[in-house]
């Protein structure tokens, strides 16, 4: 918010063609909701976000993505590894419900949180630090790795249709 302020004083806010933000489960919301993925608090951060540093700035006029979405560390959620079990745990305790947020689903389960406020895109995002394939991220492959060619994850069949 400072660089937003900053360039706002120097009248060069115009500057800035768009926004964008990352959200995941822990590292956007803090600790204590992991039981859960964090669905409902991961959407309350992103529409004090948009209320906030997007409209509160002066630049609702300008598009804003969210272009970081993702269920983070697979060890939060127990499991083995390449358990096809912990790829659907993802999809329907994170990635169907910040899916119905977004695209304003009347099926939306959380009545204390609005559902998206006007952001235009999203796009799930895998972190990766290098190292072998799997590791502590294999929850939010898309593709499965192991495999030649696109084989597709249930999280990368649920993205694919929606």
């Amino acid at each position: 918010m400072t660089f937003l302020k900053t360039l706002d004083a120097e009248g060069a806010l115009y500057k800035v063609e768009g926004v964008h933000v990352h959200s995941y489960p822990e590292w956007t919301t803090g600790g204590g909701c992991l039981g859960h993925f964090c669905a409902p608090e991961m959407a309350q951060a992103l529409n004090a976000w948009y209320a906030d540093f997007h409209v509160g700035q002066g630049l609702a006029d300008r598009p804003i993505w969210i272009t970081e979405i993702g269920a983070g560390d697979c060890n939060w959620y127990g499991g083995a590894r390449w358990d096809a079990a912990g790829w659907l745990r993802v999809r329907d305790g994170l990635m169907a419900p910040v899916s119905g947020w977004f695209a304003g689903d009347a099926r939306w389960t959380y009545a204390g949180t609005p559902t998206n406020p006007g952001y235009s895109a999203m796009f799930w995002f895998i972190p990766w630090w290098g190292g072998k394939a799997g590791e502590q991220y294999w929850c939010t492959f898309l593709e499965d790795g192991r495999k030649a060619g696109a084989v597709l994850t249930p999280l990368g069949e649920y993205w694919k249709a929606w």
